[in-house]
């Protein structure tokens, strides 16, 4: 769903920004990673991480407010995000989907699982007094943290308590048309290791 989510954003979310962009790929050289997102600048650059990148793209739109105090609100989500939900509930469920969890250390599965039910219950105690994760209305913080959390059950999560978490999944999957999440048995890098 991150690249996805990276190519709907430059296709169709900011489309005022379309000649910021010359392409985006799935291939070649990330930071870290050959396997990474990278989006191509129009003087042949390359910006790489998902979440850098729709910052990239979100400049001057809605989805990333100007004031440097909302931006920070912001920020700090995507920041969450790649900390406590990715590293947790996203490994946790390509483990479970591709049938890597049962070669994992059962003291790792249980670790993740406890810091995946505190994520999720702070996502819902958060959510209970707001509609949005900042700001008050749909931003990049919304769409960085949904893209792993809203597929929380897929990696054994029981969202059934968790009422605000699930209304706010709705909100968000109301918002418009999202990426479709891209099954592991059609990428070829879900084979490697996390």
């Amino acid at each position: 769903l991150r690249g996805e989510a990276v190519d709907d954003a430059a296709q169709g979310c900011v489309p005022q920004h379309e000649e910021r962009v010359a392409a985006v790929r799935v291939a070649g050289v990330g930071l870290l990673d050959d396997r990474a997102v990278r989006l191509e600048l129009p003087d042949g650059t390359f910006l790489a991480e998902s979440n850098a990148i729709l910052v990239y793209l979100a400049h001057g739109t809605p989805f990333l407010p100007a004031d440097s105090a909302a931006q920070a609100s912001v920020l700090q989500w995507l920041f969450f995000e790649q900390n406590y939900v990715e590293p947790v509930i996203g490994a946790l469920r390509h483990w479970t989907l591709t049938d890597k969890l049962a070669r994992r250390d059962p003291a790792v599965i249980a670790q993740r699982r406890t810091a995946g039910d505190h994520v999720l219950d702070r996502l819902d105690a958060w959510l209970a007094t707001r509609d949005y994760l900042a700001e008050g209305c749909f931003t990049l913080a919304d769409l960085a943290v949904y893209a792993y959390a809203h597929r929380a059950e897929d990696a054994g999560f029981d969202l059934t308590s968790r009422l605000h978490f699930r209304l706010w999944i709705k909100r968000i999957s109301a918002q418009g048309p999202l990426p479709e999440v891209v099954p592991y048995s059609i990428d070829p890098h879900s084979v490697r290791e996390l």
